[in-house]
């Protein structure tokens, strides 16, 4: 079996430590994730929530209420998230593509439209 820690492949392990000998390769994902990031920031300041402003490949949001009811159901939409490490209320979202983060804001708005 391939996959590793948390889902890690060896294969995926191989392709990463390459990318980290490309330099156009690194800006080019340092430049997606904050403009993504900013996206989100914004976007999720729409939807009423609070966003943490992070140095990372992540956002994290305070909903001010518990996360697991929202998390559950944005999984039944086949739309993955997490609550973010130790904080209550607070949800962790990875940086995608933007249609994929575009997805996941329209969802979003979906769910808590009907109260969840």
């Amino acid at each position: 079996h391939l996959l590793g820690w948390l889902g890690r492949s060896v294969l995926g392990d191989v392709a990463s430590i390459a990318a980290l000998g490309d330099r156009q390769h690194l800006q080019d994902v340092r430049t997606h994730v904050s403009r993504e990031k900013e996206y989100l920031y914004q976007a999720l300041t729409e939807l009423g929530l609070k966003p943490v402003k992070t140095e990372t490949i992540f956002v994290i949001a305070d909903m001010g209420r518990n996360t697991e009811p929202f998390i559950q159901e944005l999984a039944a939409r086949k739309v993955l998230i997490r609550q973010a490490f130790g904080m209550d209320n607070y949800i962790r979202i990875s940086t995608g593509t933007h249609t994929e983060n575009e997805i996941l804001i329209e969802v979003m708005k979906e769910v808590m439209s009907k109260g969840v």
